[in-house]
């Protein structure tokens, strides 16, 4: 987050890293005092949470922005589906024995070979669970909503 390059701001800039709040702690931990606060903008002030929805897809910040920034972010392609010959896939190297896994199950499936299908099948599900382990998000935090009862 940054004002650098915002109409009426002018240098030293500052930047800032904003902390990662998912919504679901958002709403559980500040949503109760920002909404009352959101009826009185004096109360807006300068972002330091970034809100994420659980599918990724929108970002909210917290507080009320009081101003124009700047924010910078990462983001990425959803992969779409191969549709001609010439399409290229953009699935890593490393993941390439995942494919042929699958092309080795379609073979064997086709020459119904079901011991030599079903080891390329495996192959294949092995597979794809590597892929999630390694592309999958890891929480960088737990959290314990039970009460405490002495």
């Amino acid at each position: 987050l940054t004002a650098d390059g915002v109409a009426g701001k002018s240098a030293p800039y500052e930047i800032r890293d904003l902390k990662d709040t998912p919504v679901v702690d958002w709403k559980r931990l500040y949503a109760a005092s920002e909404i009352r606060d959101d009826t009185d903008s004096g109360t807006h002030g300068v972002p330091r949470r970034v809100i994420t929805s659980p599918d990724n897809r929108r970002i909210g910040l917290s507080p009320i922005p009081d101003g124009v920034y700047r924010v910078y972010f990462y983001a990425w392609n959803q992969i779409t589906e191969l549709s001609a010959y010439n399409d290229t896939i953009t699935l890593p190297d490393r993941f390439a024995h995942v494919l042929i896994a699958r092309a080795r199950y379609y073979i064997w499936d086709h020459k119904e070979n079901i011991q030599k299908s079903s080891i390329a099948n495996q192959d294949f599900e092995d597979g794809i669970k590597s892929i999630e382990r390694a592309v999958a998000p890891f929480p960088t935090r737990m959290s314990d909503d039970r009460i405490r009862s002495v």
